[in-house]
């Protein structure tokens, strides 16, 4: 037998790489597209065919520049819908069942984040939008005397039982939504009609649950703080990486019953610093305190006007003083 021996520039040789190529690019794109069948990987029509399986669609309203199709519903709420389509196949009564139950529900697409929790007969029902805690509160003036006591009146009887489970709903906030106030508050509270109607169903309360469904508080407040850049570095780098790391926070806090707190805050400035310890020190102006909300608020960030430009009141700058 003759060997016959290959080198670089013989065409089978050049040949069999050109095969070996198309081959592993083929097969790289099988697994890609297998990858992409997975629920934690897939996406936009994928994401909807599978989404089919378990009862739950959404609309198409348009596209991007590129051609692809845009959703009312982004991919990741979509997918956290999916992961609770068996609950609103069950009988409220646990959290899941109820905020599967709302989202579905007519109006129910315009939500953000819904929390049931239980009802302390002790506080209010209705929550009360709490002072901003940046702003010291004014002083109160000494309550007069009490008048004599006088005999109270019978008590009028109580015709059903008060509410023992609260549903806090928190709404979507579009930017680009320019209608008047009103017409948007108009909207949000035949939402909330539709929806209280729909869990009140005898199909989907339990039976001893009496619910108060309503908006969700806003606890307001603002961000102003001061970073110390190591010199030598880049600070608009630094601001803008810090600020990044900081919206990605707050942003992350904006659920019924979430906390803003100075120490998160603080940490997410020195965490935009992406491991390069250029930030030195950060001194926090704003807020004076941790933003705590009960189950029925969320924290929500103070807007600020800027040539006639509705912006977050975030005031990050460098801390320049001379050590």
């Amino acid at each position: 037998a003759i060997a016959y021996e290959l080198v670089h520039s013989d065409p089978a040789h050049m040949l069999l790489m050109v095969v070996t190529k198309v081959m592993f690019l083929a097969m790289t794109e099988v697994q890609d597209s297998a990858r992409l069948s997975l629920f934690p990987f897939s996406n936009g029509g994928r994401l909807n065919l599978i989404g089919k399986r378990f009862g739950q669609e959404r609309e198409e309203i348009g596209s991007d520049e590129f051609g692809n199709p845009i959703f009312d519903i982004d991919d990741e709420e979509f997918k956290e819908r999916i992961l609770t389509a068996f609950d609103e196949n069950s009988t409220a009564g646990a959290k899941n069942p109820y905020i599967a139950n709302a989202k579905r529900a007519p109006g129910g697409r315009s939500l953000e984040d819904v929390l049931p929790f239980v009802i302390n007969p002790n506080d209010p029902v209705e929550p009360i939008e709490p002072d901003d805690p940046a702003v010291e509160p004014a002083p109160v003036e000494p309550a007069p005397a009490e008048p004599a006591p006088v005999e109270p009146a019978p008590a009028e009887p109580i015709i059903g039982n008060p509410p023992n489970i609260g549903v806090a709903l928190l709404f979507k906030e579009d930017s680009s939504d320019l209608r008047a106030p009103d017409l948007i508050k108009e909207e949000r509270e035949k939402n909330i009609r539709s929806i209280t109607a729909f869990l009140n169903s005898d199909n989907i309360k339990p039976l001893g649950d009496v619910l108060k469904v309503f908006e969700a508080a806003a606890r307001l407040y603002s961000v102003k703080a001061k970073i110390r850049i190591s010199s030598g570095v880049s600070a608009a780098v630094v601001l803008k990486d810090a600020q990044t790391s900081l919206r990605n926070y707050l942003e992350s806090r904006r659920r019924c019953g979430f906390s803003v707190t100075k120490s998160g805050i603080t940490a997410a400035l020195f965490a935009g610093d992406k491991g390069r310890f250029n930030v030195e020190d950060v001194e926090l102006s704003l807020p004076t305190k941790d933003i705590v909300c009960n189950d029925g608020q969320y924290p929500k960030l103070r807007k600020k006007m800027v040539n006639n430009i509705q912006l977050d009141d975030i005031d990050l700058t460098e801390w320049k003083e001379s050590r």
